[in-house]
């Protein structure tokens, strides 16, 4: 009896510690976004990456880009950690949803235009939908950048960006960071020396 008691409780042991590993590992990681440095000014290139070293690209299955709004009277200079609240959305992009039933025609359809890990504002590559379309970005206005990649259970934190107009009004350079849920935050101040911009 001892025995059978004994194999019970290892059993419900075992299948706890299992069921909380399969748990674990089924929590999706995060991707990581950036703004390619080669990109224009006033319309970004956005990449995801597996790792937070940007080693390794994934695919994007979505992106959304969201204004601030600002209320009438509001005349301030938007900083990067401003709250987010009251957005409206300036761009949607998405992979479109194939309906096909066959799994070899949707394998044919990917095959013939798969995903890219980069998207340019404004830009709608083979495969992919405008959701909203793009409306021009505005210098110094606040903008919040969403990514989910194709294929694969991962979501970008919002990263923030603002177009910067120099000391004569000409847009200058883009600022951005990354939401605070990442440990390795830090600002990017890319200036016209830094960058190839248009």
């Amino acid at each position: 009896m001892k025995d059978r008691v004994s194999i019970t409780i290892i059993a419900i042991v075992s299948i706890l510690i299992s069921s909380s590993l399969i748990f674990v590992g089924c929590i999706p990681p995060s991707g990581y976004i950036t703004i390619d440095s080669k990109s224009a000014l006033m319309n970004p290139t956005f990449c995801m990456y597996d790792d937070p070293y940007f080693q390794k690209r994934l695919k994007i299955g979505r992106i959304i880009v969201e204004k601030k709004r600002r209320s009438p009277e509001d005349n301030r200079r938007w900083e990067l950690d401003w709250p987010l609240s009251d957005r409206q959305t300036v761009w949607q992009l998405a992979l479109k949803s194939d309906d096909a039933d066959n799994f070899f025609i949707r394998l044919l359809q990917w095959l013939s235009r798969p995903p890219v890990s980069c998207l340019t504002y404004g830009e709608v590559p083979p495969g992919y939908e405008e959701k909203v379309k793009a409306l021009p970005l505005e210098p110094e206005e606040l903008y919040i950048l969403s990514v989910d990649a194709a294929y694969y259970p991962r979501q970008t934190g919002p990263l923030r960006f603002i177009i910067r107009l120099d000391e004569t009004g000409v847009p200058d350079r883009l600022e951005y960071h990354l939401d605070a849920s990442y440990p390795w935050e830090d600002i990017f101040n890319q200036t016209q020396s830094h960058l190839d911009l248009d």
